[in-house]
């Protein structure tokens, strides 16, 4: 496994330090890239072809009633242990003769007071001949957690900041037209690209409703659960049951989204009692509340 991972290694640098511009033959400069195109196509292939491959092994074992691959991680060293201190600081007879004195002093006085309080006993429940002969200072340390509650709004850029911003998009991704872009010579990386410039009236949307989201994390964290369950059960035997799977984690979290129990939704639609409406009913109605965001409202 150290010989496979040590070559891949050095396979990699060694295409990294290949660089086609420096070729001056241009009919071997096309050439090396699209061979270097080829190998990263590949290299590609060979490891979604090795994942699937120990997916379907670690399956075909769990049906046996064996154990998958098992996740054993390299051994990492941790820091250096060799003590570089003298010779003489080391030796057990210097630290016998020459220990170190421990005083333990109190903490009090490190620590920051906020208030003070004077604790009031009932003297009802003193005993009869008790005298008041003063106070005891202590030192309680505690820690208050207060609710802070904010809501943070993003101003809407001006329309020289937004056409500022879009040129810097066309010039981060090189682009001639917004339909031809400029190749590098890497497929991929191109393609990537394309890709990229055909989504931009999705991605430069926020520059006019900047109350819209710079990430997908919803999206990914509502496909969270699909992963586990894939995981979990790795896939579904019929086209049956793949659409009553992706039927069920729909409902689910519809539901989860609108407050509802799902436990709750499922027994009230197999009883035939109908106390929770429709999911469509409920989310035209939360719609119809707030249907867009303040910078589509009109002034």
């Amino acid at each position: 496994m150290t010989q496979k991972s040590s070559s891949e290694k050095l396979v990699a640098t060694l295409l990294q330090s290949i660089d086609p511009k420096q070729i001056a033959d241009e009919g071997v400069r096309q050439t090396v890239e699209l061979l270097l195109n080829l190998i990263e196509q590949l290299n590609v292939k060979i490891k979604e072809l090795e994942e699937e491959n120990q997916k379907l092994r670690d399956e075909n074992n769990r049906l046996k009633g064996e154990q998958g691959k098992a996740d054993i991680k390299a051994n990492k060293k941790k820091g250096l242990k060799k003590d570089y201190s003298s010779e003489k600081e080391r030796s057990p007879k210097v630290r016998s003769k020459n220990p170190k004195e421990h005083s333990k002093t109190s903490k009090n006085q490190t620590i920051k007071i906020d208030r003070e309080e004077i604790v009031v006993y009932p003297q009802e429940q003193l005993p009869a001949d008790a005298q008041f002969k003063g106070y005891e200072e202590v030192v309680v340390q505690d820690i208050l957690l207060n609710r802070s509650h904010a809501v943070r709004g993003r101003d809407l850029p001006s329309r020289d900041k937004a056409y500022e911003l879009e040129l810097e998009f066309w010039k981060l991704f090189a682009v001639r037209t917004q339909c031809a872009v400029e190749k590098t010579g890497y497929e991929q990386l191109d393609e990537r690209k394309r890709l990229t410039a055909l989504k931009v009236d999705e991605l430069l949307l926020v520059l006019e409703h900047p109350e819209l989201p710079l990430h997908n994390n919803p999206a990914e964290l509502a496909a969270r659960t699909m992963v586990q369950r894939c995981n979990i059960s790795y896939a579904t035997q019929t086209e049956q049951g793949t659409k009553a799977w992706d039927i069920f984690m729909s409902r689910c979290d519809t539901t989860r989204k609108l407050g509802i129990s799902f436990f709750e939704y499922m027994r009230d639609r197999i009883s035939q009692i109908e106390n929770i409406p429709p999911l469509g009913t409920m989310i035209r109605e939360k719609s119809s509340s707030n249907p867009y965001g303040w910078s589509w409202m009109s002034q």
